[in-house]
């Protein structure tokens, strides 16, 4: 995305308000973008994303879960 280049990726809301304006119905290209400028702040930072985020939770419940393991061992 050309958009991108020589951006500055500590300017995280500038570029993914730009980014939804240029392509509003590429969720998941937009959550690619997202997921790798929060990436790039806990890197420059030091810092886990989950601590970006303001985490400090070491589980949550859920409703769902996607387990990874096969369905036979699952069960």
């Amino acid at each position: 995305m050309p958009f991108l280049f020589k951006k500055d990726p500590l300017r995280y809301i500038h570029i993914t308000e730009n980014i939804k304006k240029m392509i509003p119905e590429s969720r998941g290209a937009r959550a690619a973008v997202d997921m790798a400028l929060y990436d790039i702040l806990g890197k420059y930072s030091g810092l886990p994303v989950w601590k970006l985020l303001g985490g400090y939770r070491t589980k949550i419940a859920t409703s769902r879960t996607i387990g990874i393991m096969p369905l036979a061992e699952t069960l």
